[in-house]
Formats: structure tokens, C-alpha cells, sequence
């Protein structure tokens, strides 16, 4: 059979499926790291839950087994990109805004992953998000202040 430059038919069929299967796949997930359905203990995956997964700054919200928290702005505070918002009195109608706050997600993001490694926690999220499910698991740590040196 000569090729015409388009896929045959049977390969784009199999592609959808692919496709499809891959959403189906992320649906579950998606069930499983908001907490819809079963509880965290019935599932197996830890001590420990996100609240809110806007709030996750490193890890996987579905398999947390040594959690921390940070305080964002206390971490902020410290990076001199937000201390010129903050000074300049900047807005997101400033067009410098934009640019002053990418670098201070790009430098705390990576602060945050630095001190999570150093300290080998495997899960980051806001202070106040991670709910305890088994009343034998330690607290959270507070790795603020190890984000902040991160910076220095």
C-alpha cells in the first residue's frame, strides 16, 4: 500500500483511544489527589492530606509521606524583587509588575525545592493546608526560615 501523507485511518483510531484512556487515567487521579471518594486511609496513601491544592508548592498531594509548610510571605519579604513591588507601591497595571513578580515565583520555587531536597521532604504546601489523618503522625514542619536561607 502506497502512502498518501496522511495517517491511515487505524492509526488515528488507536491515537483516540490513547488519548482517551490518558484522560480517563488523569480523571481517576484527579478523584484520588482532591479527596473525592474514598478517604485517604481506605486509599493507603499516608498520614496526611492537602486542603488546598492551589497551595502545593512541591510534590505530589496524592502520596504524602514527610510534609512541610512555609509561610509565603514571610518568604516573599525576603526576595528583592517583591521588597521593589512593595516599595514602588507596584500594580498589575505596571507593566514592570509582571516581571518583578515572575522572578520572585521563579525564585521562590526554586527555594522551596532546594530546602524540600535538603531536608528530604517530599511535600511542600502553605502553612495551614495539610491535614493530619492519623493521630500518630508527626506535624508538618515549618520550613520557612530553611526557604528563606535558600535565598542568601
Amino acid at each position: 500500500m502506497e502512502s498518501t501523507g496522511s495517517p491511515p485511518r487505524r492509526t488515528l483510531l488507536i491515537g483516540a483511544i490513547v488519548v482517551l484512556a490518558a484522560g480517563a487515567g488523569f480523571g481517576i487521579f484527579k478523584a484520588v489527589s482532591s479527596g473525592e471518594g474514598d478517604d485517604e486511609k481506605s486509599r493507603g496513601l499516608g498520614d496526611y492530606s492537602a486542603t488546598d491544592l492551589s497551595k502545593v508548592y512541591f510534590g505530589n498531594a496524592g502520596l504524602i509521606r514527610r510534609p512541610a509548610t512555609v509561610t509565603v510571605e514571610r518568604v516573599y519579604a525576603h526576595i528583592p524583587e517583591y521588597q521593589q513591588i512593595q516599595a514602588k507601591g507596584l500594580t498589575d497595571k505596571n507593566p514592570k509588575y509582571y516581571f518583578l513578580i515572575q522572578k520572585t515565583s521563579e525564585r521562590f520555587s526554586q527555594a522551596v525545592k532546594a530546602a524540600a531536597r535538603a531536608g528530604r521532604y517530599d511535600f511542600v504546601s502553605e502553612t495551614g493546608t495539610i491535614r493530619i489523618e492519623d493521630d500518630d503522625a508527626d506535624p508538618p514542619t515549618d520550613l520557612t526560615q530553611a526557604v528563606i536561607d535558600q535565598l542568601k
